[in-house]
């Protein structure tokens, strides 16, 4: 049969049709249920090339549906076979599994994906174990996982996966005393993830309600940066962001004062934030800098205007505010969006709506400022 194009388009010949239109062709028709369908041509795609791992995994998905988990799996197992480090065909895998006495069947499939990819197959197991509530098990399959991926040339995503998964069951578990000894042995043996994984751990301690080891692990965090002098910017503002959470405001601002330079701007502009409440002064200066550092930059330009309107300089705020409207298209969307949010803000409501009534002739399309301002009145 034919197969209408994704696009709305004239129909196609799965005998003449690509392997990558089959892909697109076979994906449609599994969104739309048409499981049979879905199944026929992503054979017909597989028929041209065996090895075409999106072809494999639609193929599986399809005779999951069906109800045909043994043919099924076997396709999962060829899409692994062919991309053996690709998370993809595992996850695929354990949807198939979706309740405790189906996840223990599912268990019994974990041999099949020795000879691929024993480490993503053991983290496969590992969740099934857990969704079977055999966190033992689960535990065992986790280690034998981090064992596996110690011979992978390249170990470092399903490393990420097994740490987060082991985090995941003692959080599950609300055990602390667990999570904390994990995060700390996988930290201390794996450098280069100790961040992240510390990070996890605090996010999960924070969720459990014990803020007192979740600074402890952060504090950790924050340590191992003191040997660096230019740790990534990403690392300081996710330890910023827990600080806060955290209620520990001022061990934020530090770190940032550190580490916040000219050539780091998303820190600069995360410590001016941080500053505005209590140093405005402080805050404004920062701003006035990064805007004379780059003044083709309009974000910049609107960051100005807040600071200087926090400090009481509505004039000058405007004055920026019509400055960062002439960078472009999306100076002017972000300079209307300002000044409009202003206005509203001071309670100028009229002159916003003539304002607004003004820029619904440039169609701006932002309509969360129309219902500020209908809210406002």
């Amino acid at each position: 049969p034919r197969a209408a194009s994704a696009q709305g388009g004239p129909q196609l010949d799965p005998a003449q049709a690509t392997p990558a239109q089959l892909v697109t062709l076979a994906a449609t028709a599994l969104d739309q249920k048409k499981y049979a369908d879905a199944l026929s041509l992503a054979r017909a795609g597989l028929a041209k090339d065996s090895s075409n791992g999106a072809l494999h995994l639609t193929a599986a998905r399809a005779l999951a549906a069906l109800g045909q988990t043994d043919q099924a799996v076997d396709e999962v197992v060829a899409a692994a076979t062919a991309q053996p480090d690709a998370l993809t065909s595992y996850a695929t895998f354990i949807s198939f599994f979706p309740t405790a006495d189906a996840a223990m069947k599912g268990i019994g499939y974990g041999s099949r994906f020795e000879g691929i990819n024993a480490a993503w197959g053991d983290w496969a197991m590992g969740q099934l174990a857990q969704r079977s509530s055999q966190m033992d098990l689960a535990l065992k399959y986790y280690a034998q996982g981090l064992e596996a991926a110690m011979r992978l040339t390249n170990p470092r995503a399903v490393r990420e996966a097994l740490y987060a998964a082991v985090l995941t069951l003692h959080a599950d578990q609300k055990d602390a005393a667990g999570l904390i000894k994990a995060a700390d042995g996988y930290a201390n043996n794996d450098p280069p993830l100790g961040p992240s994984i510390r990070l996890a751990a605090v996010d999960h301690l924070i969720a459990l309600g014990d803020s007192a080891d979740a600074k402890k692990e952060l504090d950790q965090v924050a340590d191992d940066l003191g040997g660096s002098a230019t740790p990534p910017d990403a690392l300081v503002l996710a330890i910023v962001q827990r600080r806060e959470t955290l209620g520990d405001s001022a061990a934020a601002l530090k770190l940032l004062a550190k580490y916040a330079t000219p050539k780091d701007p998303a820190l600069l502009d995360a410590y001016a934030t941080a500053l505005q409440p209590d140093h405005p002064d402080q805050a404004l200066k920062i701003r006035q800098d990064m805007a004379a550092a780059d003044p083709t930059n309009p974000r910049y330009l609107i960051s100005l205007a807040q600071a200087r309107a926090t400090s009481g300089d509505s004039a000058g705020a405007l004055r920026t505010l019509d400055d960062a409207a002439h960078l472009g298209a999306t100076g002017r969307e972000l300079a209307t969006s300002a000044r409009l949010r202003y206005l509203i803000t001071i309670g100028l409501l009229k002159e916003a709506g003539d304002e607004l009534a003004a820029e619904s002739t440039h169609q701006s399309g932002d309509y969360s400022l129309m219902l500020a301002v209908g809210r406002s009145w």
